[in-house]
């Protein structure tokens, strides 16, 4: 995430470390709180803080919460094939006829 693009930091001139950690933490406990209530109802294919961090990092934040729990280089590796395969095949990206 590119927090000095957001209108808050925009027009600040300077970059606030403390505020653009500050908001970047706020995000992601936001995004993880949104897929926790969501896998309430719904059963995810992906784990919720794997799947928080994608959201919110991209794949590169994928694998590294992949690496953090010690996942073996092979096993990363098919489950972030799978994770970018589902979201193209999904209608998040494209609508399909």
């Amino acid at each position: 995430i590119c927090c000095n693009k957001l209108p808050v930091f925009a027009n600040s001139g300077r970059r606030d470390s403390y505020l653009i950690y500050s908001t970047y933490q706020y995000i992601m406990k936001y995004v993880r709180i949104v897929m926790e209530k969501a896998s309430e109802r719904l059963r995810p294919k992906f784990p919720v803080d794997k799947t928080t961090s994608f959201i919110c990092n991209g794949i590169l934040g994928y694998v590294n919460i992949c690496l953090s729990k010690k996942d073996s280089p092979d096993t990363i590796r098919s489950e972030a094939r799978e994770l970018l395969r589902s979201l193209i095949g999904s209608d998040v990206l494209f609508y399909q006829n």
